[in-house]
């Protein structure tokens, strides 16, 4: 008996199931993308052409949701209620969602960052190649728009990133350049990016640099968790200590908490029990 092509087999079976069981919602679009917004107060115009966006990216993907329509102003006001925060001026042209209750109701930015996580496994490999990419024009400190990055360059650091949490996704697949590109297609066609003899990459519109910061957003996350775990993990291998998972998680839970608060790790995803 192949004990290794059943094992994928059975991981296959039960990606299918958590993929059907957790769609991809216009609630969790839109706490993904409230929780990347910094000032207390935000145009609901805006707030629906970034989720449209971000719609019609899932929609080209194929992704399991109950969305049949896009975001429209009646539709993202209710859900925007529905999440606990204010409109002003609804129902008008003008309309503006209050911000200002994430600065300070933990609560409420747990639940914004729990629905938004049901995105991740659904962008998992862009979000990947999208934090690498942004990573590079963070260390050129160069400007974004115009600059070229080898995509040679890109793969291989995102193909890292893609393995170390190959386990976070479920999903079994290699990164390899073909599954790069077709992940890259998407913002091609809308104009944001340009390719220049499949060497290189370049981004030549504005939109282009919300979703990638969007996207490595939706990642950022898990490393954050990964490298926090791995640290406990180091600093308990080699000793004469026996710990309960159980105490172990809620220790860890604690700290990413305490971690968050000193301004450490940006998000709140972070200290969800399900990422830990």
């Amino acid at each position: 008996m192949n004990h290794e092509k059943t094992a994928c087999q059975l991981t296959h079976t039960i990606y299918k199931i958590h993929e059907q069981n957790t769609p991809a919602t216009l609630n969790s679009i839109l706490s993904a993308c409230i929780l990347l917004e910094k000032p207390e107060t935000i145009k609901l115009a805006d707030l629906i052409k970034k989720s449209t966006t971000i719609y019609e990216y899932l929609m080209t993907k194929g992704a399991v949701t109950y969305m049949t329509v896009k975001p429209s102003q009646a539709l993202v006001e209710k859900h925007i209620e529905g999440l606990g925060f204010k409109l002003m001026k609804k129902g008008k042209k003008g309309c503006k969602v209050e911000l200002s209750p994430l600065a300070t109701d933990l609560r409420l930015k747990l639940i914004l960052s729990h629905y938004s996580l049901q995105l991740c496994p659904t962008v998992f490999a862009e979000s990947c190649i999208s934090f690498y990419a942004r990573q590079i024009f963070e260390s050129k400190r160069a400007d974004v728009i115009g600059t070229p990055v080898e995509l040679e360059q890109v793969f291989e650091g995102t193909k890292f990133l893609a393995d170390l949490l190959k386990n976070e996704n479920m999903k079994t697949f290699k990164m390899k350049p073909a599954k790069m590109m077709e992940q890259l297609r998407f913002f091609t066609s809308k104009g944001w990016l340009k390719m220049n003899d499949d060497k290189s990459i370049e981004a030549v519109d504005g939109d282009y640099l919300y979703m990638l910061k969007f996207l490595s957003d939706m990642v950022q996350p898990l490393f954050d968790t990964y490298l926090t775990v791995l640290v406990a993990i180091d600093q308990i291998a080699g000793k004469n200590l026996v710990l309960k998972e159980k105490t172990l998680m809620k220790e860890l839970h604690v700290a990413l908490k305490s971690l968050y608060e000193l301004g450490t790790i940006p998000f709140l995803h972070s200290c969800l029990k399900e990422t830990i």
